[in-house]
Order: C-alpha cells, then structure tokens, then sequence
C-alpha cells in the first residue's frame, strides 16, 4: 500500500512539474503558432514579422533611400529650381555657363554677347530683347523658348534645338546654324543670313523675313517643307537641294533661277500658283 501512495505521489508531482513547464514557455521560447507569435515577439522581429517581403526586410538603408524617394527619376531629367539657381549663379559669376540647366529662366533684356552657353538648356526660357551676339550655342537646347526681339548676331547655333522656338522680329545676321532644329520655329519679321545647310525648318513660320543683303543665306540641302515663307525677302537665299516641298512662297522675293535646284511638290509658287 505505501508502494502505491508513493507512486501516485511522485505521478502527481510530475504532473504539476510538467504544467509549470508548459506555462514557462510563451516567456522563454518563441513559438511557432501563431496565437503565442505575436506576445513573445521582441521588436526586432516585429520589424521582420510585418516586412511585406523578405527582400524588403533585409535591404540595406542605401536601397530605403532610393526606394522611398517618389521623384528620384524624374529628377534625373528635369531640374529643380535649386539647380537652376545654382547655374545661374554660375551664369553671372563665370560670364559662360556650358553644359548649364537654365530650364525656364528669365534672362529677358540680358547682356550676354560673346558668352559660352554650348550645351547649355534653355528650354522655356525667357530671353526676349536679349542680346546674345557672338555667343556659343552650339548643341544648345532652346526649345519652346522665347527670343522676341532678341539679337542672335554672328551667334553659332549649329545643331541646336530650337524646335518650336518664338524668334519673331529678331536679329540673326552672320549666323551659323549648320544642322540645327528649327522645327515650328516662329521668325516672322525677323532679320537674318548665314549658313543654314542641312538645318530642319520644317512647319516654321518665316513670313515677310528679311534676308542681308550683303551676305548670301545658304539653305542647301535643309528643310523647309510646309515653311510660310510669304513675303519673304528671299533675294540673296541659295536653295540648292532645298526641300520646299507644300512650302508657301506667295509675294515672296527670290533671286533668278533661284528655285532651280530645290524640292518643289506642291508648292504655292510668289505667284501664287501651285507646283505640281
């Protein structure tokens, strides 16, 4: 009989050592269930419970950085006006700014002959009245940008873009624009010669120019179909391989056989009449 109270006692002391275990257990070990996770879980592993990915628990703070930043692509193309009032700085320190982003800036009525602004973007730009005689802007961007009125003089623009650029009664005599994008481009009254070979003045507005007359302006080998050329002072103008394919040329002056040697489908002859 004692044989048996012991047994039952010592089964009993199990029992009770075996449920203090089993309460022990949330405090110690982290469980695999779900339901005892979430108490015992320390903060670091919180941190990892709720990570969406396992990728994104264990990027590194640079990898953070780039993925939180809403506007780290467009930033890359587009300038921020801290950085355009940087370059600007640079601009009136330096008196040359090359490669510099002036997107959108005003630098209406501003002295700037014989500056270097090669590669330079001036795109939307205000440089009304300005004078930039003799300067460098080549590769320049200048899209969209508005020159009324602006002196151009003996400036180097070859192959620029000056795609749907406002250049209505500006200056352009002596320039060199050899290849440049003058696409859309509005001239209308403006003042100009120079070489503008191979350059696309395709859809431009250059109605009632006005060509130097002491210095030939070389149109060879560019485009200028669908170009309003109406009333246009073309006298001294070589269009030797010119396209002026549906271009307008009603009142237009032009020098004997000057057309010769163009592309003329379709277009409005100073006559009036269309060629075919």
């Amino acid at each position: 009989m004692l044989k048996n109270l012991f047994l039952a006692l010592t089964s009993t002391t199990l029992i009770f050592m075996a449920g203090c275990s089993s309460g022990q257990l949330p405090a110690n070990i982290s469980s695999s269930t779900p339901e005892t996770a979430a108490p015992a879980t320390s903060p670091t592993e919180t941190t990892q419970a709720v990570s969406p990915t396992p990728e994104t628990a264990t990027t590194s703070p640079t990898q953070i950085t780039q993925a939180a930043s809403p506007t780290q692509e467009p930033a890359s193309v587009a300038a921020t006006p801290s950085s355009v009032s940087k370059d600007l700085e640079r601009l009136q320190r330096n008196h040359a700014c090359p490669g510099c982003d002036l997107t959108g800036a005003n630098l209406a009525d501003a002295k700037l002959e014989g500056i270097d602004l090669s590669r330079v973007n001036l795109s939307n730009a205000n440089l009304d009245r300005a004078n930039l005689s003799n300067a460098n802007l080549k590769d320049a961007n200048l899209s969209n940008a508005s020159l009324n009125g602006t002196i151009l003089s003996q400036a180097d623009l070859s192959s620029a873009n000056l795609n749907g650029v406002i250049l209505n009664k500006a200056e352009l005599n002596n320039i060199k624009a050899i290849g440049a994008n003058l696409k859309d481009a509005k001239l209308s009254g403006a003042k100009l010669s120079g070489d503008f070979s191979k350059a696309d003045l395709s859809g431009a507005d250059l109605s009632d120019i006005d060509l130097n007359l002491d210095n030939t302006t070389n149109f060879s080998e560019a485009n200028l179909s669908g170009t309003n050329l109406n009333g246009a002072n073309l006298t001294y103008a070589e269009f030797i391989n010119t396209n002026l394919n549906k271009a307008n040329l009603k009142s237009a002056k032009l020098g004997f056989n000057a057309l010769s040697k163009a592309q003329l489908k379709e277009t409005i002859m100073p006559d009036g009449t269309i060629q075919k």
